[in-house]
């Protein structure tokens, strides 16, 4: 995550215009970690930054219509964002649902191109698999995406080395709702909220008990103080504090 430093050009500019006896913030200046995740050993990711007061929401979608429109209008009665993994066959067969969950403000990544055996799979067909992924769900949504996972959450080492030669960095996740099981609202969201500390990354699917689940799970998220962001977010060096400037200087 990016440092902070004091901008001291800036805030003396910001005291100079002040009026006498006045206390003004600080100008601080976010600062770029000497590693980034390009130069972290090739691994999928589980969690992201403990440090950042944040979570990400994570919906996997490889079938279905009809609950999506009831999680767009959950995440943005919470305004929040999420990222959705998108199979490239449903985009294929859903390009204007596709392209409505981009235009809603989301990210949009890739869960593979079909529901095939990953670990079955040779680096070949691996390479297939991702490359047909992203053109379908750019022709659908306008987006290419970035962050990868595979369907059932497969991963070994050729999945790794194919999906970041593509351009890829593969996404799992901290915790599961398992709402593919059909369990119970109560479940789900006791299962999540055991597991949804700062850096989390949730799992979800488009499930007939999911919006529900998603409502009660982001009202709990948000009675903790963390924010739901996207994986991009939550994954990138940005900080979330930059905009909290506690510290003052008097004139």
């Amino acid at each position: 995550m990016n440092g902070l430093e004091l901008d001291v050009q800036a805030t003396l500019e910001r005291v100079l215009r002040a009026a006498p006896h006045t206390s003004v913030p600080l100008v601080l200046r976010e600062v770029p970690p000497s590693k980034t995740l390009a130069d972290l050993p090739l691994a999928p990711i589980y969690q992201g930054n403990p440090e950042k007061r944040a979570v990400a929401v994570e919906i996997n979608v490889a079938w279905g219509d009809e609950w999506i429109p009831a999680l767009l209008d959950v995440l943005d009665r919470h305004r929040a964002k999420a990222t959705w993994f998108l199979m490239g066959d449903w985009a294929e067969a859903h390009p204007q649902l596709a392209r409505q969950i981009a235009q809603r403000g989301h990210e949009i990544a890739s869960h593979g191109y079909s529901a095939v055996d990953w670990d079955r799979l040779d680096r070949k067909a691996i390479l297939d698999q991702i490359s047909r992924a992203d053109q379908a769900i750019e022709r659908a949504t306008g987006v290419r995406p970035f962050w990868f996972s595979t369907h059932k959450g497969v991963v070994n080492e050729e999945i790794l080395k194919a999906a970041r030669e593509l351009g890829h960095e593969t996404v799992m996740w901290t915790a599961d709702t398992v709402d593919w099981m059909n369990p119970t609202v109560e479940w789900m969201v006791g299962r999540v909220m055991k597991k949804a500390g700062p850096g989390a990354l949730i799992l979800m699917h488009p499930t007939e008990r999911t919006p529900e689940a998603l409502d009660r799970i982001l009202s709990a998220l948000e009675a903790r103080g963390l924010k739901v962001v996207t994986v991009g977010e939550l994954l990138s060096t940005r900080r979330l504090d930059t905009a909290n400037e506690p510290d003052e200087v008097s004139r």
